[in-house]
């Protein structure tokens, strides 16, 4: 957070006292955070279904679309050694 503020002040600085000052500033940054921060909880608990994926999901996905794709060849396979051996 000290970050934040020393980078505040220093375009406070540049900017000049006259019209913004490093308060008002502070204060709108950790009120945008704090609403932000709220949104996505409320977000996540009623909706998640919206909330964009994230790498786990991907990989939560990916290994599931594997495991479809095994069984599917495991049918297929049985499906041609059942088909071979009427012959």
């Amino acid at each position: 957070m000290s970050k934040l503020t020393d980078k505040i002040e220093k375009l406070s600085v540049k900017i000049g006292s006259e019209s913004i000052n490093s308060g008002s500033v502070t204060n709108a940054a950790i009120g945008t955070a704090s609403a932000n921060a709220l949104t996505y909880g409320v977000q996540k608990m009623f909706a998640p279904q919206t909330l964009p994926a994230t790498k786990k999901d991907l990989d939560e996905l990916r290994n599931e679309m594997k495991k479809l794709k095994h069984l599917l060849g495991n049918i297929n396979l049985r499906k041609l050694m059942h088909d071979t051996s009427v012959f």
